[in-house]
């Protein structure tokens, strides 16, 4: 009875993940996030979600093969839950793209982590000590504030910040911000200040639901970290 009951605990685990990265999957975020907004709403901690989008990954795949893209993937997962939280969340919601649900964390916070995730990308070396890679990271933060607004929104904005991130030169974290005027992307490690929309219909996140929807007109003004930082202004956006 007892390896009866540990197969089949087993077998539900396997049904909720990942099977290349172990993380979590997209149907078992949508319950995370239903979980987390639950909490807000009765009093419990902000939370952040970050998208996390391998740079050029096609590019990986093509060159060096499909099986050493999976190895990066399954390399880059083990590396995010090193520096996540027992209370944090992973998991993959498209091919190189995954969300992290930052649970009871302040704003600051999140952003030093988001930070500290892309410098670790950038400085490891995956797939067996093979390739290094880096990646474009998009944060929104929810609070009491955002209660009303649905964890689609928040998803919505967190894509918003990743998508920015990208247009300008990858390799960097966004932040969602509703402050007005939109605050310009400031150029860092070498890309320009404005954003470039993506040939590959980047400007159509993907919400919780998977409908495919246009994005908001501003305000809208994700901050690249590293800009915050060199400005002295760390927390400001």
């Amino acid at each position: 009875v007892l390896a009866n009951l540990q197969l089949r605990h087993t077998l539900e685990d396997q049904a909720l993940r990942d099977p290349l990265t172990g993380a979590i999957n997209r149907r078992q975020l949508e319950r995370e996030l239903k979980v987390a907004m639950h909490r807000l709403e009765r009093g419990g901690g902000a939370f952040a979600l970050i998208m996390l989008d391998l740079d050029h990954f096609k590019r990986i795949n093509d060159v060096h093969g499909h099986e050493t893209g999976d190895a990066v993937l399954t390399g880059l997962a083990a590396l995010v839950r090193q520096r996540l939280r027992a209370t944090d969340v992973l998991a993959r919601v498209g091919g190189e793209e995954f969300m992290i649900v930052l649970r009871n964390v302040e704003r600051g916070v999140a952003e030093q982590l988001a930070e500290k995730l892309r410098a670790a990308v950038e400085g490891t070396w995956l797939a067996g000590g093979t390739l290094r890679c880096t990646a474009s990271i998009g944060l929104a933060h929810v609070d009491a504030a955002g209660m009303a607004l649905g964890i689609e929104t928040h998803w919505r904005r967190a894509d918003q910040a990743l998508y920015a991130a990208k247009g300008s030169g990858r390799n960097r974290v966004c932040v969602w911000s509703e402050a007005t005027p939109p605050l310009a992307l400031t150029p860092a490690h070498g890309a320009p200040a404005v954003p470039e929309p993506e040939a590959d219909g980047a400007a159509e996140p993907v919400g919780v639901s998977g409908a495919r929807t246009p994005m908001p007109t501003p305000p809208f003004a994700p901050v690249s970290l590293a800009a915050v930082r060199a400005n002295g202004a760390e927390g400001a956006a």
